[in-house]
């Protein structure tokens, strides 16, 4: 955001400098007394000065509204992450549950089978002794 205020306050800079330029230039040709172009000068860079203080008033306003604005958009940012990282916690945490009960029905179902066949060889080499 300060790339685009620096770049801003360099439009309005020249902008401000070209137009006492070319109010000095059209003053110093202009048909008239020393005395009279000097005091059209100092009347124009007064208005100058007073419209650059109304702009600057301007776009500090601007400014703090934006501020405000995003201010507000990076706080509902923040609170639409926050509400998506607890969905996405709550749905790793039910699926790795269901995991878990599927791995323990399945070690309970292959326990059951498998203590059962692995009881016959032993019974078997029992009864060779």
């Amino acid at each position: 955001m300060s790339k685009d205020s620096n770049n801003w306050s360099g439009y309005v800079a020249c902008f401000m400098l070209g137009a006492i330029t070319g109010a000095a230039i059209a003053l110093l040709f202009a048909p008239q007394e020393g005395a009279e172009t000097r005091k059209q000068l100092a009347q124009k860079a007064n208005e100058l000065k007073s419209k650059a203080s109304d702009k600057a008033v301007e776009l500090k306003s601007k400014a703090s509204d934006l501020k405000e604005k995003a201010s507000g958009y990076s706080t509902e940012i923040a609170k639409t992450a926050k509400e998506r990282w607890g969905s996405l916690v709550e749905n790793v945490a039910s699926s790795a549950q269901e995991v878990k009960q599927r791995i323990q029905s399945a070690v309970v179902k292959d326990g059951s089978s498998s203590t059962s066949a692995e009881a016959q060889p032993s019974l078997e080499a029992q009864e060779e002794a």
